[in-house]
């Protein structure tokens, strides 16, 4: 992805958007390629931050792009997009989706990051967080087949 950053804005939420459950998806370029080590230490650097700010996500970095999804509160994940959105490691910064969810997709991660592989098999812990959830209602479903789309279309792009 070549390009500036996108000019982005927060919703300005109402009484009842903080206690939902808002997620927001980005894609953006990095400015250099990254190596094992250090995305292990980006993802444990985002996972200590985001557990403070109550977020959860999952991270993907694949031929020097990224794809992040960010859950939580409406303020803490606007505020934590801001900070992403001005890192000088990213450029391109595109928001693909920002939607609130009947639930968490990822409450156990603050932030997992996963190879792009995991993204093509049905037995990946990333399929199974997705679908394999005891209370799997309609919204769930509709929410969880949306997130494996967004996921297939950046592995296979």
């Amino acid at each position: 992805m070549v390009g500036t950053k996108r000019e982005y804005t927060t919703p300005m939420p109402t009484r009842d958007d903080r206690h939902k459950i808002y997620q927001l998806i980005y894609v953006s370029g990095a400015t250099q390629p990254m190596s094992g080590p250090g995305l292990r230490s980006l993802a444990n650097e985002s996972a200590l931050s985001n557990h403070q700010l109550g977020i959860t996500g999952l991270l993907l970095y694949h031929e020097q792009r990224f794809m992040q999804f960010l859950e939580g509160d409406i303020f803490s994940v606007g505020g934590k997009f801001e900070v992403i959105r001005n890192d000088p490691r990213h450029h391109g910064v595109y928001v693909l989706r920002r939607r609130f969810v009947v639930q968490r997709q990822f409450p156990d991660w603050s932030m997992r990051l996963a190879e792009p592989d995991e993204i093509s098999e049905r037995s990946s812990e990333i399929y199974d967080r997705l679908f394999n959830g005891a209370d799997v209602n309609v919204p769930l479903r509709q929410d969880a087949a949306e997130t494996w789309a967004i996921l297939n279309a950046f592995h296979y792009s």
